[in-house]
């Protein structure tokens, strides 16, 4: 009995085994040649795997003149032009194995990269930025990704200018097999330089165009920059009430006497939100001093329970304003709140806040109950540091409740407080999520 469970159990081990190398990934083709381990793996990664092994020794054939286009493919991207790429098909227990042996050769190299200009050049200062942005020292390996990034930098270097018209015509890549070296030439058609107009806004939300136009940072005639116009984008995306928020050039033919403008597109968010929310605490007790030899008591209450919510009216004064009803009720705490945001108030990058509450606290040591206003403006510096400073004032009505042989008496001494205060506050922001 115990031999046949053997036997059983070895046969079950046997086709877990078989179905495990049959469902297990194996290579297209194996990778043979002297070469470095980086360059040997980019190259397997890109000829991949297949699930199943070849059928027969056409399809390991296939799969091997499949691979070898992976691999030159890869061998050209990082510069390897005299590369010799052979497919073959070897034995390897019993399957047709589909291979391909690779020689390198050399690693071709930068040589002299220049740029060109179609039509007429930009402004000597635009262009000498141009020829700056290459930065492909002659003797660095000529990668493919390297020569196409250049291309890139030498528009966003002329865009920067000005020229937001830019365009790059087919490059030329000279490929000498002499001296192993790669001589790139980029043909850059500049176009005209532009010179800003305002700002198009495009809605049918509630936002006021005019104040909109007055974010721009920019005067009219000035030229363009593409980090003026990502900063209106930024001004407008900050305010939290659209749901997007699109900034772009307009297209040529809608410049007005040679100037260009700005085109915003805004879609509004829900015009409000609702906010519910419920608590229940026990942290805490009532204590009571009942030492003899001291006159008064000490009390502390718990939370308690309660529930809170927020209404959320956007732009409802249709410059991006975000005005807040808040109401709180639990056991010791009511709250009942109102606050207006008004972003970029007379100023860019400058907030006005404004606000107003009525409170009561009914514990069992006091019971309060008052009101205050608050204002506040925040101006924001750079990126990440902001700058604040308010006033605020509270009318406050305090009534303590005493204790006579550890009992707490509902009337007590009464307190009326006006209590003014000043704001100041510097801050650094610099979290990226």
């Amino acid at each position: 009995m115990k031999g046949k469970r053997f036997a059983i159990a070895a046969l079950a081990a046997a086709l877990c085994g078989f179905t495990s190398a049959a469902l297990a990934e194996v290579p297209k083709a194996t990778v043979d040649g002297d070469m470095d381990k980086g360059l040997r793996q980019e190259i397997q990664r890109a000829v991949g795997t297949s699930k199943t092994r070849p059928d027969s020794s056409f399809d390991a054939r296939q799969r091997a003149n499949d691979a070898m286009g992976d691999a030159i493919a890869v061998l050209r991207s990082e510069g390897y032009y005299g590369y010799t790429v052979e497919p073959d098909v070897t034995d390897l227990e019993g399957f047709p194995q589909p291979m391909i042996h690779i020689q390198t050769g050399p690693r071709f190299t930068i040589k002299a990269p220049a740029v060109t200009w179609v039509g007429p050049p930009p402004v000597d200062s635009a262009a000498k930025a141009g020829v700056g942005a290459v930065k492909l020292d002659p003797g660095a390996p000529g990668r493919a990704a390297d020569v196409v990034a250049a291309e890139g930098r030498v528009i966003a270097a002329i865009e920067k200018d000005g020229y937001a018209d830019a365009v790059a015509q087919p490059r030329t890549v000279i490929v000498d097999h002499a001296d192993h070296s790669v001589q790139p030439t980029y043909k850059i058609s500049s176009g005209d330089l532009i010179r800003l107009d305002g700002v198009t806004v495009i809605t049918d939300g509630r936002t006021n165009p005019a104040w909109v136009r007055g974010l721009a940072p920019w005067k009219h005639g000035e030229t363009y920059s593409p980090k003026a116009v990502a900063e209106l984008e930024r001004r407008l995306s900050d305010v939290g009430v659209y749901d997007q928020v699109t900034v772009a050039l307009a297209p040529k033919d809608k410049a007005v006497d040679g100037f260009r403008p700005v085109i915003v597109s805004l879609a509004d968010r829900p015009p409000h939100t609702l906010e519910l929310g419920a608590g229940f605490s026990t942290t805490g007790g009532t204590t009571v001093n009942t030492n003899n030899l001291e006159a008064g008591a000490d009390f502390s209450a718990t939370e308690g329970s309660g529930v809170d919510g927020k209404l959320i009216w956007y732009n409802r004064l249709h410059r991006a304003d975000t005005l807040t009803l808040s109401a709180k009720i639990y056991d010791i705490q009511q709250k009942l709140g109102v606050d207006l945001s008004l972003p970029h108030w007379r100023r860019a990058n400058q907030t006005l806040k404004v606000g107003a509450a009525l409170f009561g606290d009914k514990t069992t040591a006091f019971n309060d109950y008052g009101g205050g206003a608050r204002v506040e403006i925040e101006r924001r510096y750079t990126r990440t540091s902001y700058v604040s400073v308010g006033a605020a004032a509270d009318y406050v009505t305090t009534t303590e409740k005493t204790a006579v042989n550890s009992q707490a008496l509902p009337v007590g001494e009464t307190l009326k407080l006006f209590i003014p205060s000043i704001l100041g506050a510097f801050a650094i922001d610099r979290s990226n999520d």
